[in-house]
């Protein structure tokens, strides 16, 4: 199979190419380095030297705090991106099967009521990175309608596992304890609130919903990938101190603090797994010792430097 990956060198880039590897296709991989995904004639340029029969379209700008400073760039990257992609494909492979990463944060605000998500509540994004989100899916499913091609959605909920940035709490917790260690020194973890619930759900899962979701009829149609499980913060950090073996006392910064946080996030993955044969089969402490392991990973790789 002849498949193209843009974002390739991203978070959930890295797992899923270990993915198609494992299945023997022939993959091509891109990230910002190899091409502006904005600039119409590059994609278009990529998508006829390659002529794809899957397409994992991963490229985003992905930093809601960084869509607020750079809001033109999120929706051109988000956006625009998006729709050279679907350009180039409709050209030169009308006939491959495309998948766009949406995200959660489509959701916005949601009430206890609403939770667990269905993909079919109301979405009310809060930054630009989600707004752009919802934007993307609309002309996902444009092109579906008016031009008959194979494009199908997911919004993953709070991806965890190794090789996830540090800008994210539970890897910087991780790296922390790490760094802690090899300095020797009182392990002290400053964090925001803790008391939040999040639906999280390894990367090696989202990976393999992509890959069957792609595989399958799916077309015109958005899903959920998540565990469907809401893990409190605190839970989660505890998990994760028993798995490093040390004595962390963990202090609240009130600068770490936003009161602007959904108390509770959790989806609904039931059109998930009655689509395709699909299950969370990683559970959260698997996830951890994982992420843990590849914390002290980097530690070793970046002493010996």
């Amino acid at each position: 199979m002849r498949v193209l990956v843009t974002g390739a060198n991203g978070f959930v880039g890295g797992h899923l190419l270990d993915l198609l590897a494992r299945r023997g296709d022939e993959v091509t991989a891109v990230s910002r380095e190899d091409i502006d995904i904005c600039d119409p004639e590059a994609v278009e340029e990529l998508v006829a030297s390659t002529v794809p029969e899957q397409v994992y379209h991963l490229a985003a700008q992905a930093s809601v705090a960084l869509s607020f400073r750079e809001p033109i760039r999120t929706f051109q990257v988000n956006v625009l991106g998006t729709v050279a992609l679907l350009e180039a494909v409709r050209a030169h492979a009308p006939g491959a099967r495309v998948l766009v990463a949406s995200s959660a944060d489509t959701y916005g605000r949601v009430g206890p009521d609403e939770i667990p998500v269905l993909e079919d509540t109301p979405l009310r994004p809060v930054s630009p990175y989600a707004a752009s989100k919802v934007a993307q899916e609309t002309v996902a499913f444009q092109f579906v309608r008016a031009h008959g091609m194979h494009v199908v959605c997911t919004r993953s909920f709070n991806a965890i596992g190794p090789g996830q940035s540090t800008a994210f709490a539970l890897p910087s917790f991780a790296a922390q304890i790490v760094r802690g260690v090899a300095e020797g020194r009182e392990l002290r973890l400053r964090v925001g609130n803790l008391g939040v619930e999040r639906d999280f759900v390894d990367v090696r899962d989202v990976v393999q919903a992509q890959a069957m979701l792609l595989d399958a009829d799916t077309a015109g149609r958005v899903f959920n990938v998540c565990s469907g499980v809401a893990t409190r913060l605190r839970d989660a950090l505890d998990q994760l101190i028993d798995v490093s073996g040390q004595e962390v006392s963990v202090e609240i910064d009130p600068i770490l603090m936003r009161p602007a946080d959904l108390p509770r996030m959790a989806g609904d993955n039931r059109k998930l797994c009655a689509t395709v044969p699909w299950s969370a089969t990683i559970p959260l402490s698997q996830s951890l010792r994982d992420l843990y392991e590849d914390a002290l990973g980097r530690a070793e790789r970046n002493d010996g430097e």
